[in-house]
């Protein structure tokens, strides 16, 4: 199946409030930030080609070529459960600070909450990206009481709630 990255949304995503800060990872990814002293994923857009693409209502990218495995896609159109199949790319860095940033914008952290299928210390590299370019603070996300890290049984959990609807969906692809 390989390593995914997991997202839930109580109210849709506002990706605008985020941008101006996913614009400066973005940028940071590209190496406009020689000041930091961090190796950036290299990102491209959806097809592992291009440039990653980020509006007021929608963020798409994937690792460059080889680097790339799913493409992450979020638009504010999105609630409720999404994911991203990373595979432990280095893009998986970014798609994390991503939606950290997300995360940060949110007037609680359980309207977003996020998730992988490791542990919360998967999340240290992503958020010491963010320290650096912010000044995030990695300690409250990593051990803040607030519930904004689904747990693995929550993970699971949304997965089998979709699973009729998934299937049902291969099924009518598959008729066509």
């Amino acid at each position: 199946m390989g390593y995914t990255v997991y997202w839930n949304s109580s109210d849709g995503v506002k990706i605008e409030d985020a941008a101006p800060d996913i614009r400066e990872l973005l940028g940071f990814c590209k190496g406009e930030r020689p000041d930091i002293n961090i190796t950036p994923p290299e990102l491209a857009g959806a097809l592992t080609e291009f440039e990653p693409i980020l509006t007021g209502t929608q963020l798409i990218f994937n690792g460059a070529g080889e680097e790339g495995a799913e493409s992450f896609y979020l638009d504010d159109d999105q609630s409720g459960f999404g994911f991203c199949k990373t595979n432990r790319m280095p893009y998986d860095v970014a798609v994390k600070a991503a939606l950290v940033l997300i995360q940060s914008h949110c007037d609680t952290p359980a309207q977003f909450r996020v998730g992988c299928d490791g542990s919360k210390m998967d999340w240290v590299p992503a958020l010491t990206i963010l320290h650096e370019l912010f000044a995030f603070d990695p300690e409250v996300f990593l051990y803040s009481s607030a519930s904004h890290v689904m747990t693995e049984r929550e993970v699971i959990e949304q997965i089998e709630s979709r699973w009729p609807e998934l299937l049902n969906q291969g099924e009518q692809s598959d008729a066509k």
